[in-house]
């Protein structure tokens, strides 16, 4: 997708493309973008993109999407362990619910 694209509207497919295509270059405009690349990278395991958005650019690790589901949460459901453990690193919350009340905690003990 091209950038052409985010002066149609579709900023957040662009973002989405960018982060699970792998992209040498993504860059966000706003904090919002910003939160919703994590989100993405957290669920599809791009860790360099985490990793730059917590730890250069000091997004909050603690970031939730849309259905109140942590990135910490996301990552430990798709089997991202090196993500969840620089989300934890960073000081992500363990303990942030969805909202049925599920946190990351409760995932690890179902595995159990």
């Amino acid at each position: 997708m091209c950038w052409c694209c985010v002066k149609r509207g579709n900023r957040r497919e662009v973002i989405y493309e960018n982060v699970v295509s792998g992209a040498h270059q993504v860059e966000w405009s706003t904090k919002a973008d910003a939160e919703y690349a994590l989100v993405v990278a957290a669920s599809v395991g791009n860790v360099r993109v985490v990793q730059k958005l917590v730890e250069q650019q000091g997004i909050d690790p603690n970031t939730v999407d849309e259905e109140s589901m942590s990135v910490l949460y996301l990552a430990a459901m798709a089997g991202h362990l090196e993500i969840v453990e620089i989300l934890v690193k960073c000081q992500a919350n363990i303990n942030i619910q969805t909202k049925v009340g599920f946190s990351k905690f409760d995932i690890d003990s179902l595995g159990k």
